[in-house]
Formats: C-alpha cells, sequence, structure tokens
C-alpha cells in the first residue's frame, strides 16, 4: 500500500513538474496576411485562443483597409471616390490627420499617386517620372488635408487622388489585435508585422524583452532594443521594397515634399508607446531629410535609432536609454 502511494505521489509530482514546463512554453504562429509575415508568440494561459483572435483581426483590418482587396473599404473610396465612414475607416484617417499635421506632411498616405508613377503598385516605367509631373502630381493630388474631406456619412476623396494606409495599417492592427488578445485572457505575447513589433506583460523565466535591430548593409546586428512591457518597435527601409529601372533600385519610401525617394538613411527605428506611432513616426523620419529628422526625434522625444546612407549611427537622447548598439566588428 506504502508503494502504491509513493509511487502515486512521484508520478503527480512529475506531472505538475510536466505541466509546469509546458505552461511556460509559448506557442508561436506566423501567417502570410497584409502583405506580409505577421508572427504572434504567446505564453499560457488562454495562447492559442488568444492568438487565433488576433489573427481574426488582422484579416478584418485586411479586408477593410488593403489597397489591394477590390471589396476593401479603401479601395471603394480609392475608386469611387466616396466610401461610407466605418469605424476602421475613421479610426485610420483621424490617426493620419493627426500625424500628418505632426510630422509637418512627412507622414502623408495620399502620396500613394506618386508611388503609382513608379511602378509601385504594378507597370513599372521604362524610365523615371518626368520631373515636372512629379511636381504637377504632387500639387493637385497629393497632402492629406487637401484632397480627404468628411460629410456626416461619407468620406470623399479628390478625384484622381489616390490614398494607401500602409505606412499605417500594420500598427493600427497590432493594436486591435492587442486588445483582443487580453480580452482572450492572454497577457503576455509578442506581435510581429514585418518588424512593427509589440511586446506585453512579463515572460514566466522574467527575461526581458529584447529585439535585435539589423543592419541591412552589414547583414548584421545594428543593435538590440529593450522594451519594457506594452512597448512598441518599429523599423522602416527602403532595402526590401524598391522597383528598378535601368538597373537603379528605388525604395518605395518617398520624399513627399520632392517627390523623390529618400536617400538619408538605410533604416530608422522609433520606439514609442502605441504601435501606430511608431508604425508612423519611423516612416516619417526615414522621409525626412538627416536634421529634420533628428530635431523633429528631439521635439517630440523619441527613441530613435538611425541607420545613414554613409553607415553612421545616431541615436536620440532618448535612443540611449532603450538601444544598446553592436560594437563588435
Amino acid at each position: 500500500m506504502k508503494k502504491i502511494i509513493i509511487t502515486t505521489l512521484i508520478l503527480l509530482t512529475s506531472l505538475v513538474l510536466y505541466l509546469h514546463d509546458y505552461n511556460n512554453k509559448p506557442i508561436s504562429e506566423s501567417r502570410l496576411m497584409m502583405d506580409t509575415v505577421i508572427t504572434v508568440k504567446a505564453w499560457p494561459p488562454n495562447a492559442q485562443s488568444a492568438i487565433n483572435e488576433a489573427f481574426k483581426v488582422f484579416h478584418e483590418i485586411e479586408e477593410a483597409l488593403s489597397f489591394h482587396i477590390e471589396s476593401s473599404e479603401l479601395s471603394a473610396l480609392n475608386t469611387n471616390f466616396q466610401a461610407t465612414r466605418t469605424i476602421h475607416l475613421d479610426n485610420i484617417t483621424d490617426l493620419s490627420l493627426k500625424y500628418y499635421k505632426i510630422t509637418e506632411g512627412y507622414f502623408d498616405p495620399s502620396f500613394a499617386i506618386v508611388n503609382k508613377l513608379y511602378g509601385f503598385y504594378g507597370n513599372i516605367p521604362s524610365q523615371l517620372p518626368d520631373k515636372e509631373l512629379i511636381k504637377d502630381t504632387i500639387n493637385e493630388f497629393a497632402g492629406l488635408t487637401k484632397v480627404l474631406s468628411f460629410d456626416k456619412d461619407y468620406a470623399h476623396l479628390k478625384h484622381g487622388a489616390k490614398i494607401d494606409f500602409g505606412g499605417i495599417a500594420g500598427g493600427y492592427a497590432i493594436n486591435l489585435a492587442a486588445r483582443a488578445m487580453v480580452n482572450a485572457g492572454c497577457h503576455t505575447f509578442l506581435i510581429d508585422d514585418a518588424g512593427d513589433i509589440k511586446v506585453m506583460g512579463t515572460k514566466p523565466d522574467k527575461s526581458e524583452w529584447t529585439i535585435a535591430v539589423l543592419n541591412p548593409i552589414e547583414k548584421s546586428f545594428l543593435a538590440t532594443a529593450k522594451l519594457p512591457s506594452a512597448m512598441c518597435i518599429s523599423t522602416s527601409g527602403n532595402y526590401e521594397r524598391f522597383v528598378e529601372i535601368n538597373g537603379i533600385k528605388y525604395g518605395h519610401i518617398m520624399n513627399p515634399l520632392t517627390g523623390f525617394p529618400a536617400e538619408d538613411f538605410v533604416s530608422v527605428s522609433v520606439i514609442a508607446e502605441t504601435p501606430e506611432e511608431a508604425d508612423i513616426l519611423s516612416t516619417a523620419l526615414f522621409a525626412m531629410p538627416k536634421e529634420s529628422a533628428y530635431k523633429i526625434a528631439e521635439e517630440l522625444s523619441l527613441a530613435a535609432l538611425f541607420l545613414t546612407a554613409d553607415k553612421k549611427v545616431v541615436l536620440s537622447k532618448k535612443g540611449n536609454d532603450f538601444f544598446l548598439l553592436n560594437t563588435t566588428k
């Protein structure tokens, strides 16, 4: 009888230890959505159900705000120059207008009309767009506050203009996905939308959230970022999405004031409290001339890491609190 009790206790102890170990392991899932690979990593409890809820949100945002899906609310606006106001369309346009003003026009979803001239939506031209055509297109069809308006029921877009929320949709979706995961009962997770990352909670082993920032020139780690819970990081660069015209690559992030690809930086990383802010400001800073970007980063007290075209690494004042540079050769 004693042997049976002892054996049972051993089995129960083993089971408890096994369950404890299992419950400390994260579940990770990646899916191809929103024109990229999205990865969600979550720790119990309710990890899998929370991950499922997160991907439901990404699907919902993609269906509503995709530039490429013909049935999306955004496509209706771009095609008919009018679309019924919905919660997602209202939210993302409100955010876009806010940061269009904060960045003095360097974040401008209406710049899609100029990106189209370069062939970023297909039909890549054999020659660069004519400078006068670019200038006239900007004057006539770009500038978010100039081309976008609202009445009680509808959003209105100037005829001939185009809107692309690619510089904010990822951050917006991450924010809503994170809320869905918390509501599903999961409080420790990481969401990664192609470099737009949000972390939440404390990992069971109490280790810090550490995010690697790549140096795309050297194909190595540029730095690591230590993120407190609920913080976000976004990295923008022109090294992954570009068009090639006459053998020369032109990146998709443009200077919206000139109409030409931004060339001062290789990458810009921003840490912020919300994924929308990190997503938008990393793109806007990348689009700016260097001195303007540095100035705005300090004025907004941003934790920013810049890798310049001439391979220099620049940290904002607040960036020193979050980024640890890789000093190894």
